[in-house]
């Protein structure tokens, strides 16, 4: 299989289904968090991993990209490398 993607959420734990996110760590400096609207704050983990599964189902890609590693920062912003 050549389409493969690795993606790491920092601050997801094995409960990223209940997990959410609140403080100033939810408002990135820069960037718009994976999965949601330009400008807004991250929701959470789980909306992060249920935008990259939608995503994957229907282009077969994460972040537009077919292959690769990424990581999702504590903000919801997400990069590629690792």
């Amino acid at each position: 299989m050549t389409n493969k993607v690795l993606v790491q959420v920092d601050c997801a734990s094995h409960t990223l289904m209940a997990e959410g996110c609140s403080g100033p760590r939810c408002t990135p400096g820069s960037g718009t968090p994976y999965g949601g609207p330009p400008g807004e704050t991250w929701a959470d983990p789980h909306v992060t991993y249920q935008a990259a599964l939608i995503e994957w189902f229907k282009n077969g890609t994460f972040n537009g990209a077919a292959n690769g590693q990424f990581t999702v920062a504590a903000s919801g912003v997400a990069s590629s490398g690792t």
